[in-house]
């Protein structure tokens, strides 16, 4: 497989006219916008699915599916890492931490029990509102 890689060095003094200096967290995040150019050699089958998932998803190009495929890809390991942490976690968990994890459980199952549905629909939409 053959890869170029080209890119542009986006400038960090403040240009004329900004308001603002750019910060290392803004530079970084206009670093992951920018498009980089690679050329790469893919299979018939690799280069017909691509081709089917872009038609299926109206994919302006190949290259937003192949980039939709790598972010679907990204999202998936973020989600196995969180869950094997949690699994760990918990799995970790002495006799005495899990009686007092159910404890606090059974707490808050009365608490929510013992709301009236008002309370519960001011509390549902003010934690969508937080999302």
């Amino acid at each position: 497989m053959t890869i170029h890689h080209t890119s542009k060095k986006s400038p960090r003094a403040r240009k004329p006219g900004a308001s603002a200096p750019i910060t290392p967290t803004a530079a970084r995040t206009a670093s992951a916008r920018r498009k980089h150019r690679l050329t790469f050699t893919l299979s018939g089958d690799a280069v017909e699915h691509i081709r089917k998932l872009r038609a299926k998803a109206s994919s302006p190009s190949l290259s937003a599916t192949v980039e939709r495929l790598i972010e679907s890809n990204r999202r998936a390991q973020r989600h196995a890492d969180l869950q094997a942490g949690i699994t760990a976690y918990y799995d970790a968990l002495s006799p005495a931490e899990i009686e007092e994890d159910a404890s606090w459980g059974a707490v808050s199952e009365a608490a929510l029990a013992a709301e009236n549905p008002a309370q519960r629909k001011r509390r549902a939409k003010s934690s969508r509102r937080a999302s």
